[in-house]
């Protein structure tokens, strides 16, 4: 029974460090199934030719670390090409979502508040929530990698400037999304604080 309480407790701290484990599968693994359909392709160069490249012998350590951060990178810019389109159709549905009455738009902004709010106040209900969303963008991240990664090294390679500028102008557009995520979360985040603020106040005066 120890046994088993260990690795429900080990398994449970795992899913509530979801930044962490969002980024290794949702960003390091894709990243790294794309860099190896590229080193398959012939177009990519392994890390030992990689190192040959840069005149220099690096420790095992540091050929790991650097694995890591390139396919976290890449992993990066897989998951946005992969978000583009979907990206595009919500910023337009939001911009038709803007016509909504303000009582839709209300209920909509409370439960957001409230995934918050009760996301701090009870977190292992959310563990199975989160380990269902971290597998979502693992799948969607494997299969976006898998599919651009064949795309880019065996049929649009010879025109990679081309795909270096269509990188970049999905990267720009993505981080205008994620500001605009941003701005909204803050929002959305001093509300949840705010009603949480109010609640243990309320409770406190009984």
């Amino acid at each position: 029974m120890a046994e088993k309480t260990s690795w429900t407790d080990l398994l449970a701290g795992l899913i509530r460090g979801f930044v962490l484990l969002r980024d290794i599968f949702g960003y390091i693994l894709p990243g790294f199934v794309f860099l190896l359909i590229g080193i398959h392709s012939g177009h990519v160069p392994g890390f030992d030719e990689f190192c040959k490249i840069c005149g220099v012998e690096l420790p095992w350590w540091m050929t790991g670390l650097l694995l890591l951060i390139i396919s976290y990178v890449v992993g990066h810019f897989v998951v946005a090409t992969v978000f583009f389109l979907p990206d595009i159709v919500r910023l337009i549905g939001g911009r038709i979502g803007e016509k909504k009455n303000k009582e839709e738009l209300d209920l909509q902004t409370q439960e957001a508040s409230d995934l918050l709010r009760y996301r701090n106040r009870y977190p292992d209900i959310f563990i199975e929530l989160d380990r269902r969303s971290i597998l979502a963008l693992l799948r969607t991240g494997l299969a976006g990698s898998a599919l651009l990664g064949l795309v880019t090294f065996y049929w649009l390679y010879p025109y990679r400037r081309s795909l270096e500028v269509a990188a970049g102008a999905i990267m720009l557009f993505s981080a205008n999304g994620a500001y605009r995520h941003v701005k909204k979360m803050i929002k959305l985040t001093l509300k949840a604080a705010r009603d949480e603020e109010k609640k243990r106040a309320s409770e406190s005066q009984k």
